[in-house]
């Protein structure tokens, strides 16, 4: 709890920490590995964050999140062909799960893709009442803050994408 709330502030490090305490005690527990993931691709340190949900597809091969974050991360990497082999695995394992999606959007968008991602995105915002609370918030964070989308938020195709699935409380980029 106390790590979300870092994370939540956007205190990545700290929150970074407080996970690695939880790993330290409870090595198996997945989830505190995947927001350690998460903490480390909000620090820019993909390889650290490649290398958490690796382990996690150790146990959980099918893990979706875990495939697709290590998607995203090889692709943040330059990595593109092996971003696009694992997102391929992912549409076979979750082909309708919107996380697929977020992924496929990500992947395109660093591969300049932008009319794809930007329909990817479509699918994730008709679809995100799949996700858990967390997840929501997730999204709305990426859509805003990742680099991955910097090109996209200013186009007028996503912004009335947004303001018509998410209405006043869309996402306001940072330039």
């Amino acid at each position: 709890i106390i790590g979300r709330a870092a994370y939540n502030a956007g205190r990545n490090r700290l929150a970074s920490w407080h996970y690695t305490e939880v790993l330290e005690r409870f090595p198996l527990d997945h989830h505190a590995r995947l927001r350690l993931a998460w903490a480390s691709r909000r620090d820019g340190q993909h390889s650290t964050e490649s290398t958490l949900y690796r382990e996690i597809l150790i146990d959980q091969p099918g893990h979706p999140l875990a495939l697709g974050g290590l998607s995203m991360a090889s692709a943040r990497l330059g990595r593109m062909d092996d971003a696009q082999s694992i997102l391929d695995k992912l549409h076979v394992v979750a082909p309708n799960h919107p996380y697929t999606d977020l992924t496929s959007a990500v992947v395109e968008a660093l591969r300049g893709d932008e009319a794809d991602a930007i329909r990817s995105l479509r699918r994730v915002m008709e679809r995100r009442d799949r996700f858990d609370e967390e997840l929501q918030v997730e999204l709305r964070r990426d859509i805003a803050t990742d680099p991955a989308f910097s090109g996209l938020r200013t186009q007028w195709r996503l912004r009335a994408m947004l303001r018509r699935h998410l209405g006043a409380v869309s996402p306001q980029g940072i330039r």
